[in-house]
């Protein structure tokens, strides 16, 4: 199976956790994602969202930090993150 195919079903079973409310879980298996396509900024975001929802914020907040120099043009990635409320030393780095 291709790297970008394996990322794809480990999305989906992550997508399976994170909708079942097993974050961790959910965290995990984006981590798998990500290690087969880094550059996915789905899976980036998604694995930085189930860190935050299992309050692994310094974990999160680099995961987002990631994200915003992997794709420095996405548009609004800030007021996304913001909109996490995080605790203010966090949103320095974003």
């Amino acid at each position: 199976m291709s790297s970008r195919r394996s990322a794809a079903a480990r999305m989906m079973l992550a997508d399976c956790f994170f909708l079942l409310e097993e974050y961790k879980l959910a965290a995990a298996t984006y981590k798998e994602a990500l290690a087969h396509f880094p550059e996915n900024a789905a899976a980036r975001w998604r694995y930085g969202l189930s860190l935050y929802s299992t309050s692994q914020l310094n974990e999160a907040v680099a995961e987002f930090e990631k994200l915003r120099r992997q794709h420095p043009r996405q548009r609004g990635l800030g007021r996304s993150v913001n909109a996490l409320h995080l605790p203010a030393s966090a949103l320095l780095v974003i």
